[in-house]
């Protein structure tokens, strides 16, 4: 499978302070759809080597890879694919309603997407984009 991260011109995201200047709600449809289109085109090896050269550029890279791990782990929670014990019970089913969009099943099973992932990572954590999308498609977890 292929993967690519095509972050549009658009977003500003600063990796030194891990803040990023627009949310994902903000991003418009057309450049949704090249996040959406990017991911499948993005190899696991390229994911790797984007995230190393991404946590080249902050001080703290083990808190970073702490707090993207967490990141996931919600989204992971939020879905239904694990329940970690790391998040409220009634939190999560406040945000399922709130997020009921990123909440997915085929064959009766929860439904992961890399893609709504990272966005989902990148809102709730306030963690840059391209960081969240480096991770979630380089495997790290």
């Amino acid at each position: 499978m292929l993967f690519i991260i095509l972050i549009p011109k658009t977003c500003k995201f600063s990796v030194k302070s891990i803040k990023h200047s627009i949310t994902y709600k903000q991003i418009n449809e057309k450049d949704k759809s090249v996040i959406d289109l990017g991911h499948m085109l993005m190899n696991k090896e390229k994911a790797v080597r984007e995230l190393e050269n991404l946590l080249s550029k902050v001080e703290n890279q083990a808190r970073i890879l702490d707090e993207l791990e967490t990141a996931q782990w919600h989204y992971m929670d939020l879905v239904g694919i694990t329940l970690s014990g790391l998040f409220d019970k009634s939190e999560l089913k406040k945000e399922r309603k709130e997020h009921s969009h990123l909440i997915k099943v085929s064959d009766e099973l929860p439904v992961f997407e890399g893609n709504e992932c990272a966005a989902f990572m990148s809102e709730q954590h306030n963690l840059p984009l391209n960081i969240c999308a480096a991770y979630v498609y380089s495997h790290k977890w």
